[in-house]
């Protein structure tokens, strides 16, 4: 199973990121990045610190939204991750854009 998502991630001065996806633009300022998890509300594209392995990234995605998650795929540039202990160490100006499918948990 594939996630679609069309995502371009610049890096245009050295003191903001500007991540693009489906039209939205998330200005983070760089100093401030590791304590936000950026997500589009038009797809299931995630911006995370590049450190982040799957549990965290599961965990911190479930608090934000305020319901349980749990991550069933995750890819990188259209290759797939499946360790959750694996931290994700691809070094793109300090962020990596990550496409992620989610599993909701409707009974809770």
């Amino acid at each position: 199973m594939r996630v679609r998502c069309v995502s371009d991630l610049k890096r245009i001065s050295m003191e903001y990121e500007y991540v693009f996806c489906h039209g939205n633009i998330f200005h983070i300022p760089v100093d401030h990045f590791r304590l936000d998890l950026i997500s589009c509300q038009e797809c299931t594209t995630l911006v995370v610190p590049k450190d982040t392995t799957m549990k965290e990234l599961t965990e911190m995605y479930a608090q934000r939204n305020g319901y349980d998650s749990s991550i069933v795929m995750i890819t990188r540039f259209g290759e797939i991750i499946d360790d959750d202990e694996t931290p994700m160490t691809i070094n793109l100006n300090r962020q990596d854009v990550l496409t992620v499918k989610l599993n909701f948990d409707e009974d809770n």
